[in-house]
């Protein structure tokens, strides 16, 4: 039995013994794993061969951390490397991916782009942070031109969308689609038709073409368009003596018979006839429809006459004659016949009121111009130019007021003070052209200073004996311009509240010699005024057309509150061209950039005399062209041609 336990005994520990050298652990202490009868743990890192897929390496073993692009599958899961660190299913670029931040499950290709955060979320090589919306375009903060950059659908390329209130195309425009400046009526804006950029409040309301151009829907006053010829106008008075050239002499003084109409003055140098033709005018008519005034061509009567008012306090209205190779006591020295306005047909010889010259050869009455009342009396005055009067053709200008009969009881005299400079040859009332309230005068010197010329302009009212050289305004030029060969007052072409003057220059030669030159003048005006610094130079067209032989006012035509002119160019072209300048005229121009013009036949002489006056009785200012030369009633027997005023 001993031997039995003995037996037993020696076979456990043997058993023991083999336990512990199966444990896995370094049980001798010998720095190395025991090896295992079950396999080998070659890398030592806790893992056999069986269960190790690389037991070559250390770091390489299941549950291992993952090393990202390494190339090896450090946790034996089987997956391979890791190459998606954040797990947003995109490798990464150090793995031959395309995520640009592996690191962050938020930032991948194609992503969202969070804007202005610095960081590129889409991984497409920029932030976005200065083109927001992706559309292209940088947003406004960093140079760029896209308006709503969290909006792609508005930027610089978009088209508009109009009237929504949305600027689609980042321009600052949504209500004003054919770019005329103003915005449509759909947007509380005043343009009529947004779709043409000729239609618009400021626009010129043309005549007759049916579109309320100017977008007031009224048939107001409005811009007659053109180039026309004399064809195209509304009505023509025509001449009835064959070669009597009809439209000498133009005037149109408004209402002379207070009957409410205004009336046109017409006259003939050639037969010594001035006809009285009386409005409304409607249609086609003769000068000698109402009353004919006949007098001594000799005397040169019928170019020159004005309508100053009622003269003589008698109640009626006067009109005064020029006859400046009239006869008085001294002989030739010049007459004004004063007559009834609301004559009928008469012969100057029959007059009684007459004033004179009194020195012979002085041309007494070669210029007539209606003033307001100078001497205080309440009754208005006559301004009177003798252009041969003076030592050496100086030229003399006269106020003539009631009760006087010669020049020697002018109330004001002026005397001129150019040699030969003819002063006084033209002359007409300037308007207010200094804001005193008082109506002021403008006198024309042509011959002044060699053939320079010049305007005088005198601030009313006036009495006693002044010098031309004491004049409140001097117009003068650079050169032989025969400057105010034509003077006129022409209301307020700017709209400022001054009367404003234009001063004719035939002789000027910037578009070729004789040319000729419109000079419009706005008040205020004082002193000297350089022609040279004239804000508003209107050329004639070519060489020859001396432009600017005849100027008037014709009131506001067009309703912008501001005055027109027309400028008569009777040697242009093959018959005389007569100009529209529009108010508010527009610095150097020529006559026909831009404005409507109305050309003559052959011989015509169209605007050898022009005016303005409402004939038709409309309310609306209507145009006057005097044509001597017209042969449409007869060889040279003249007309005056008339362009209404017209609304839509």
């Amino acid at each position: 039995m001993h031997r039995w336990f003995t037996v037993l005994l020696t076979v456990s520990l043997m058993s023991l013994v083999s336990l512990t050298a199966c444990s896995g652990k370094d049980d001798d202490a010998d720095d190395t794993q025991d090896e295992s009868p079950d396999g080998v743990d070659a890398d030592d890192d806790g893992w056999t061969e069986d269960e190790d897929c690389d037991d070559n390496d250390p770091y390489t073993s299941p549950g291992a951390d993952d090393i990202p692009y390494d190339g090896i599958d450090n946790d034996c899961a089987g997956d391979g490397d890791l190459v998606d660190v954040d797990g947003d299913g995109y490798v990464g670029q150090n793995g031959g991916g395309d995520d640009c931040n592996d690191n962050n499950p938020d930032i991948i290709p194609g992503g969202t782009e969070v804007c202005l955060n610095g960081i590129d979320d889409d991984c497409d090589e920029a932030t976005g942070d200065n083109d927001c919306d992706a559309d292209g375009y940088d947003r406004e903060g960093v140079g760029g031109d896209d308006c709503e950059d969290y909006d792609a659908s508005r930027n610089p390329g978009a088209e508009e969308i109009w009237y929504d209130g949305v600027d689609q195309n980042c321009d600052g425009n949504d209500g004003d689609q054919d770019g005329d400046g103003e915005d449509a009526t759909e947007v509380d804006g005043a343009d009529c038709d947004d779709l043409d950029p000729e239609r618009n409040t400021s626009a010129k309301e043309i005549c007759g073409d049916g579109i309320d151009n100017n977008c007031d829907a009224s048939a107001n006053q409005c811009f007659p368009g053109g180039p026309f010829d004399l064809t195209d106008t509304d009505v023509a008075i025509y001449g009835v003596d064959g070669d009597g050239r009809a439209g000498d002499g133009l005037l149109s003084p408004g209402d002379l018979t207070g009957d409410g109409n205004d009336d046109v003055v017409i006259g003939s140098s050639e037969t010594g006839t001035v006809w009285v033709v009386r409005g409304p005018i409607t249609e086609d008519s003769f000068v000698d429809a109402d009353a004919t005034i006949t007098g001594d061509p000799a005397e040169g009567v019928g170019a020159i006459f004005a309508a100053p008012g009622d003269l003589d306090g008698d109640g009626a209205g006067d009109l005064a004659i020029g006859a400046p190779f009239g006869s008085g006591a001294s002989g030739q020295t010049g007459v004004v016949y004063l007559l009834d306005a609301e004559t009928s047909d008469v012969a100057l010889a029959d007059v009684t009121r007459v004033l004179t010259g009194v020195l012979e050869g002085v041309e007494f009455g070669a210029a007539v111009a209606s003033l307001p009342d100078q001497d205080g009396d309440g009754k208005p005055d006559l301004l009177v130019g003798a252009p041969l009067a003076g030592k050496s053709a100086d030229g003399e200008a006269y106020i003539m007021t009631d009760g006087a009969a010669t020049s020697d009881d002018a109330y004001a005299l002026f005397l001129g003070t150019f040699n030969n400079g003819r002063s006084a040859s033209v002359l007409d009332s300037a308007g207010d052209v200094n804001g005193d309230g008082i109506d002021d005068f403008i006198i024309g010197a042509p011959q002044a200073n060699s053939g320079q010329g010049g305007a005088l302009i005198f601030n009313g009212p006036v009495e006693g004996v002044r010098t031309m050289s004491s004049f409140d305004s001097w117009v003068f030029p650079a050169g032989i311009e025969l400057l105010g060969t034509a003077v006129a007052g022409v209301g307020d072409t700017n709209g400022d509240g001054y009367g404003d003057v234009a001063v004719g220059a035939p002789g000027e030669s910037t578009n070729g010699d004789g040319a000729g030159m419109v000079y419009l003048l706005q008040g205020p005006l004082d002193d000297y005024i350089s022609t040279i610094k004239a804000e508003h130079r209107i050329a004639g067209e070519a060489a020859g057309d001396a432009a600017g032989t005849t100027l008037s006012g014709v009131g506001d035509l067009d309703g912008d509150g501001t005055d027109e002119v027309l400028a008569g160019s009777p040697d242009a072209s093959a018959g005389g061209v007569a100009y529209l300048i529009m108010g508010p005229p527009e610095g150097a121009s020529n006559l026909s950039d831009g404005q409507a013009y109305w050309a003559g036949a052959s011989g015509d002489r169209a605007g050898a005399g022009v005016g303005g006056a409402d004939l038709d009785g409309d309310g609306l200012n209507d145009m006057l062209i005097a044509a001597p030369g017209n042969d449409d009633n007869g060889n040279n027997t003249g007309g005056v041609f008339v362009i209404f005023g017209q609304g839509i």
